[in-house]
């Protein structure tokens, strides 16, 4: 079992920070759907934001694989909240 400072030094990889991320991008993406109105949709797009930072920092990942699994993802969010959006200002 790794101590305490070899798994908190785990999570501080990038791509640790960029899957912690998107999570929080998704959430956000979920908290505008469920209460559609221009605060959330304002708080996802900040969200979305500091996502797309985080994985431009994964650029020299060794590993690419989970790299474009979580680009997938950001991808799916964008789509979602773009699709929020459009609904709400309908």
């Amino acid at each position: 079992m790794p101590s305490r400072e070899e798994s908190s030094m785990q999570k501080d990889t990038p791509l640790a920070q960029a899957q912690n991320s998107v999570d929080r991008f998704s959430n956000a993406v979920a908290d505008a759907e469920t209460h559609p109105n221009e605060t959330m949709i304002e708080q996802a797009y900040r969200a979305e934001e500091k996502a797309r930072n985080a994985i431009a920092n994964l650029q020299d990942e060794e590993h690419q694989e989970p790299v474009e699994r979580l680009k997938e993802r950001f991808e799916e969010q964008q789509l979602r909240l773009q699709e929020t959006e459009e609904e709400f200002y309908e």
